[in-house]
């Protein structure tokens, strides 16, 4: 707030008070509840004036101080007298703020509008704001205990932060321009104690609770944890209690009070998460729109290292370095309160990130007994562990586990029978001795080549085709073409045998391919295509037996 504005300086207040004060002496105002006075226990030597010089306004009040507690000879007062004050009448002095944990882009805007990095640990003077950037955080901390949590994208500025000389309660008031503040305010112990944060909209005021406030220039909303908040403005005022939320605009009252929707359940998400960003699916919250996660190193969240929302039941973490972190979740209603919250502890666990698996890609089909499996290189210090799994069952312990050098490739270390593998890579951080976490699962099925033929068996008048037989076999598909890239079949036929018998067909060239299908309903490739020629018939040769029954005629003739 701007320091020439004179409702803000110190003479400004400093004047209402003595004008309150002497309202007071000339009887205006009324006597004070209890709820806002504090206790004061008389001393030898005390009398309502020197009482009056060292904690109230003005001395003004000794005569209304006398008054209120019946004194009719203010210099025989009994020691140990408690007396009453309204709290209106006590001196204030400056109760201390201070800049706790920070995280990211925080400043410090001066009442003349320049603003500078915020430092942690430095006192937060009335007047000066603070500004928080994205995924960005500022810890307040009070005197007596209180704190608020400034979350990214807010500007907030203390408008009091005081103590009367007498009774001990704290007088704060912030002022939220734009953003959230989510507080934790200490029940006050002393009489007449205040929080409030006013906004655009509306001010939330309370005296001991966990309470969470947010405004736009328009709109603040507040959602009550514990204790209770009062939100007015010009045009009405709600109570909330523990476990429910209002919200107000400039052009109406706060709404009645509504309960706040459930904490989502996080049971689903793993105490370990391995890969960032963080896009974890949990159920869904009945009349929720959107959720916010945050992430905070411990359970006091004094500050947020992430802070995301989705419009999906989702946890969601785009960045965080490795460590032990505190996750809270939160569902937001179509009126935008945020619900209670859950929260569990995790574990990230992302570096070095695992490798992309490149060769065998996803359900391929390798036909070598070796297959040689191959990854994307990570940085230089870097060597890989590479673990094979049989398919089944989905707990079986690896075929192969063993740490392979900087080439980001190698074959299996044995043979591999026909059947689906699964195989999966890790990296391995040689400068600091450390294996990160595993990459994903990548399958592939090792197939034996498509069956081979021999030469065709033309006889009498049939021609039988035979393969060679593969163990796994339940049956074999064959098929017989003029064309070499069979778009014209003339015959396919399944068989069980690997052989297959027809007519011999008529003179050229043919075309010849065979796969088989195993027992587990899996169909091999082709084998390799074959071609053989059915020769034109060979000419009838003459029989010239039957001339030699001519050649005695001929010796006749002659």
């Amino acid at each position: 707030m701007n320091a020439s504005n004179p409702s803000t300086s110190p003479a400004w207040r400093h004047c209402l008070r003595l004008l309150l004060a002497w309202a007071w002496a000339l009887g205006v105002c009324c006597t004070a509840l209890a709820g806002d006075e504090a206790t004061y226990t008389v001393v030898s030597g005390d009398h309502p004036w020197n009482i009056a010089q060292r904690f109230l306004l003005t001395p003004a009040h000794a005569v209304q101080l006398a008054r209120l507690n019946g004194i009719r000879n203010d210099r025989l007062i009994p020691p140990g007298t408690r007396l009453r004050i309204p709290v209106a009448w006590l001196r204030l002095q400056q109760a201390r703020a201070r800049l706790g944990r920070l995280q990211g882009d925080v400043r410090v805007v001066g009442t003349d509008g320049v603003s500078q990095a915020a430092v942690e640990g430095a006192s937060w003077q009335p007047g000066t704001a603070l500004r928080t950037g994205l995924q960005s955080t500022a810890l307040l901390e009070f005197d007596d205990g209180s704190r608020s949590l400034v979350r990214q994208l807010s500007l907030v500025r203390l408008v009091q932060a005081e103590q009367p000389l007498l009774g001990g309660g704290h007088w704060l008031q912030l002022e939220l321009v734009t953003g959230a503040i989510e507080n934790l305010v200490k029940p006050l112990a002393g009489a007449g104690g205040r929080f409030e944060i006013r906004t655009p909209a509306g001010i939330a005021a309370v005296r001991g609770t966990e309470f969470r406030v947010s405004a736009t220039e328009y709109l603040t909303r507040t959602e009550v944890l514990e204790g209770a908040v009062l939100l007015r403005n010009d045009a009405g005022e709600t109570a909330a209690s523990a476990g429910a939320g209002t919200f107000a605009n400039l052009a109406s009252a706060p709404v009645p009070a509504k309960p706040l929707l459930n904490a989502p359940d996080l049971s689903t998400v793993p105490a370990r998460l391995e890969r960032l960003p963080i896009d974890w699916p949990v159920p869904a919250v009945v009349g929720g729109t959107s959720y916010r996660t945050q992430l905070a190193a411990d359970s006091r969240f004094d500050a947020l290292l992430s802070e995301e929302v989705t419009t999906a039941p989702r946890v969601r973490i785009s960045a965080a370095p490795d460590g032990q972190y505190v996750l809270r979740l939160r569902t937001i209603d179509s009126q935008g309160l945020e619900g209670r919250s859950s929260e569990r502890a995790i574990e990230l666990f992302t570096q070095p990130p695992p490798p992309i698996l490149i060769e065998p890609a996803p359900e391929a089909q390798v036909l070598s007994l070796r297959p040689t499996l191959r990854w994307a290189r990570a940085q230089a210090a870097s060597t890989y562990r590479l673990q094979i799994f049989p398919d089944q069952p989905a707990d079986a312990q690896p075929l192969e586990d063993r740490v392979v050098d900087t080439t980001a490739q190698t074959r299996s270390g044995s043979e591999l029978p026909p059947g689906i593998y699964r195989w999966r890579v890790a990296t391995i951080d040689t400068t600091r001795n450390r294996q990160g976490p595993w990459g994903d699962m990548q399958s592939f099925r090792r197939v034996e080549p498509g069956p081979s033929f021999s030469a065709p068996d033309l006889q009498g008048g049939a021609m039988t085709l035979a393969w060679s037989a593969q163990a796994f076999a339940a049956t074999y598909r064959m098929q017989l073409s003029t064309d070499a890239g069979f778009g014209t079949v003339l015959v396919d036929t399944l068989a069980t045998a690997p052989r297959h018998q027809l007519p011999t067909p008529g003179p050229g060239t043919y075309h010849v391919r065979v796969q088989a299908t195993g027992v587990d309903g899996f169909t091999g490739p082709w084998g390799t295509v074959q071609s053989f020629t059915v020769p034109e018939p060979e000419p009838p040769v003459p029989d010239w037996r039957p001339l030699w029954l001519l050649v005695p005629l001929l010796l006749l003739a002659l």
